[in-house]
C-alpha cells in the first residue's frame, strides 16, 4: 500500500524546523505530506489559560510562503474548517475514508511522540498508522517503553532546534528571528505586525 504523511500542528509561526521535517519526510518515498494546521490544539486549550494563536488566515499564509515550491507538500484546511478542538483521531477518520488506498504516517518530533499516550483515544487509533519520528537539536534520543507495537521509523537526521514560542518571544522583544523562519515568513511577520500587541488584518 502506498504511504502518505500527515504533519499537523499550530504552526504559530511555521519555522525552519517544520520545513525541514516536511522536506525530509518527502524524501522517504511518501506519496505526499499533508500539512494540516489545527484550529485549536487540545494540548493548548484557551480555557486552560493558553493564548489563542494568530488567525487561521495568517497561519495559512505563512505556511504557503514557507512551503512554496515544495513538491508533494499539500496544505489542508480540514481542521481549520472543523468546529471545536482539533483531534487527531477525527482527522485520521476523515483521511482514511477520503483516501482508502493510502497508509498514513504521522510525522512527529520526539517530544510529541513521547506524549502520544495522552492524546485523545490513542488506544483506539494508535496502531492503525505508522510513525516517522525526528529528533531536534539539543534533545537527546531516549528509549521509549510501551510502544513496541507501533510501526516507527526513527529518522537519523537532526531537525534544527527552533521553537515557535521562542520566535514569538523574540518578536515581542524586538530581537532577530533570522534563520529561524524563512525570509518570506520573516517578512510576512514584520509586514503584518504579528506577535505584537496590535495586529494588522490580512
Amino acid at each position: 500500500m502506498k504511504r502518505a504523511g500527515l504533519f499537523g500542528g499550530t504552526f504559530d509561526p511555521v519555522h525552519v524546523g517544520h520545513e525541514a521535517m516536511v522536506r525530509r519526510a518527502l524524501a522517504r518515498n511518501l506519496e505526499k505530506v499533508v500539512v494540516m494546521p489545527c484550529r485549536i490544539s487540545p494540548h493548548k486549550r484557551p480555557d486552560e489559560g493558553n493564548a489563542l494563536p494568530v488567525s487561521e488566515e495568517h497561519r495559512l499564509a505563512m505556511l504557503r510562503l514557507a512551503l512554496r515550491g515544495v513538491t508533494g507538500a499539500d496544505i489542508s484546511t480540514h481542521e481549520l474548517e472543523r468546529p471545536g478542538l482539533s483531534y487527531t483521531w477525527q482527522t485520521l477518520d476523515y483521511l482514511k475514508k477520503s483516501f482508502p488506498d493510502l497508509r498514513w504516517v504521522l510525522v512527529l518530533g520526539m517530544d510529541q511522540f513521547k506524549a502520544l499516550p495522552q492524546w485523545d483515544r490513542f488506544e483506539d487509533w494508535g496502531t492503525g498508522v505508522d510513525y516517522l519520528v525526528f529528533r531536534r537539536e539539543g534533545v537527546s534520543a531516549v528509549e521509549i517503553s510501551g510502544f513496541q507495537s507501533l510501526q516507527v521509523d526513527w529518522a537519523q537526521e537532526l531537525i534544527p532546534g527552533v521553537a515557535a514560542s521562542e520566535i514569538r518571544r523574540r518578536v515581542r522583544c524586538g530581537e532577530s528571528i533570522q534563520n529561524q523562519v524563512s525570509p518570506l515568513v520573516e517578512e510576512y511577520i514584520r509586514d503584518f505586525g504579528l506577535y505584537k500587541t496590535h495586529l494588522k488584518s490580512v
